[in-house]
């Protein structure tokens, strides 16, 4: 409910009370790890969507999540490399 609502906080903290007393329920892991990408807790979201997928690994519904984490993680890095490129550059100049 939370997480079609975009409630990220509450959503998280609905999962980790299932977590606590069922550390492999696939579906909490998959619950947090969406809501933990939707907040750009990229690390997060890939360690709780890899695990829901080794659980649960004929889901396509993770197995696409923990590459839309890839894709989003290595569209971060190269905006990042960019950046700091560009900051060596004008720093090269001066």
């Amino acid at each position: 409910c939370h997480v079609r609502n975009e409630k990220w906080d509450r959503a998280i903290a609905c999962c980790n009370k299932v977590l606590e007393k069922q550390p492999e329920n696939p579906k909490a892991l998959y619950r947090r790890g969406l809501s933990n990408l939707a907040l750009r807790n990229l690390d997060l979201a890939e360690e709780d969507l890899n695990k829901a997928l080794k659980l649960e690994p004929r889901d396509a519904g993770i197995a696409r999540e923990v590459a839309k984490v890839k894709a989003v993680r290595a569209e971060y890095e190269a905006k990042q490399k960019k950046e700091w490129k560009g900051m060596f550059d004008r720093a090269a100049k001066e």
